[in-house]
C-alpha cells in the first residue's frame, strides 16, 4: 500500500511577511536618497540654464544693443524675442535659443527671461553694483529650493544678517522664508 504524502512547498505567513518587512525597511532607506538626487538634478538644472542664457543674451545684445525679454507664458508674439523676430528688432540674428524655456520644477512655475530695473548688490556690501540687468525669473519654489539654487551660483548659503544669501549676489529672491518664492538670477547686469 501506498502513503500518499501530503508535501507542499511553499513560504508560510511568516515568512511573507518578514520578506515585505524587509522590502520595506530597504524602500525607507533608498527613497530619500533618490528623492534627494532628484532635487539636486532640478537645481543643477537650473544652474545650467541660468549660464547658457548669460551667454544666450550676451548674443542678443551684442547683435542688438538691447536687453531680450522671453515669456513662455506670454501668448504674444512681441514677448518671445529669443525665438522670434516679432518685434522686428534691428540686428536680430536668430533664433537665440532652441526651444521655450520649461522650468525644471513644478509644470505651474513660470521661467522667463526679462530685462529692466532689476539691482543687485553682487558683492553683498549692501550697495547696488548694477541697477539693469537681464535676469532669468521664477517662482513657486520653497525657500530651500531657492537657497539650494543660490548656493550653487553664488556659494553664500551660510551668510547671514544684511549681507544675507537672498539679499547679496547674482541670486535674489522676494522672500527668503515662504513658499512661493520669487527668484531673480542675474544674467547680465549694466
Amino acid at each position: 500500500m501506498n502513503k500518499h504524502q501530503n508535501n507542499q512547498s511553499g513560504f508560510s505567513l511568516i515568512e511573507l511577511i518578514g520578506v515585505i518587512a524587509i522590502i520595506a525597511i530597504l524602500g525607507s532607506l533608498v527613497a530619500p536618497r533618490i528623492f534627494s538626487s532628484i532635487e539636486d538634478a532640478k537645481i543643477t538644472s537650473v544652474v545650467q540654464d541660468a549660464q547658457r542664457l548669460r551667454a544666450t543674451v550676451m548674443q542678443f545684445y551684442k547683435d542688438t544693443n538691447k536687453l531680450p525679454t522671453h515669456n513662455p507664458s506670454n501668448t504674444n508674439a512681441t514677448a518671445h524675442q529669443l525665438l522670434s523676430n516679432a518685434s522686428n528688432i534691428k540686428g536680430w540674428k536668430g533664433p537665440y535659443i532652441e526651444e521655450e524655456l520649461q522650468s525644471p520644477f513644478e509644470s505651474s512655475t513660470a521661467y522667463y527671461v526679462a530685462s529692466g530695473a532689476y539691482p543687485f548688490d553682487v558683492d553683498g556690501d549692501g550697495t547696488d553694483d548694477f541697477k539693469t540687468s537681464s535676469v532669468l525669473i521664477f517662482n513657486g519654489i520653497n525657500a530651500e529650493q531657492a537657497k539650494a539654487i543660490s548656493d550653487a551660483v553664488d556659494h553664500d548659503a551660510d551668510k547671514t544678517g544684511t549681507a544675507a544669501w537672498y539679499d547679496g549676489g547674482k541670486v535674489r529672491t522676494s522672500n527668503s522664508t515662504a513658499a512661493g518664492t520669487t527668484l531673480y538670477i542675474m544674467l547680465v547686469g549694466q
